[in-house]
């Protein structure tokens, strides 16, 4: 009985702790989206704009794909603009995986 008691106990608590530690990484990552919006609201050269787009595509496109996808596509644009070639080949890199992790299979061929 007492053994069963302690099971559930610890079982609980490493339950609470995985929830806890989850939501305050949730919480933390829309700080830093939050953050980086405000800069691209802030800044003006397009070459900070695109690099700011791409890390705000990485920190969401675990949870909204298209969303990661509109925001590289808005970089693609800047880089393209600028020539910057390697720029281009990580945004449409990333565009890629975005695609296939929606199973766009076929479109995520077009950007690798």
């Amino acid at each position: 009985m007492k053994c069963n008691f302690i099971r559930k106990t610890i079982f609980n608590s490493l339950i609470s702790a995985l929830f806890l530690s989850t939501f305050s990484a949730s919480i933390a990552q829309e700080a830093k989206i939050d953050s980086l919006k405000q800069l691209l609201a802030e800044t003006a050269d397009d070459s900070n704009r695109a690099e700011i787009l791409i890390k705000l595509g990485s920190l969401v496109d675990k949870y909204d794909p298209e969303k990661s996808i509109n925001y590289s596509l808005e970089a693609l644009e800047l880089f393209s603009k600028q020539n910057d070639i390697r720029g281009r080949a990580r945004t449409l890199n990333k565009i890629g995986y975005n695609h296939w992790q929606l199973g766009k299979f076929l479109e995520t061929i077009n950007y690798y």
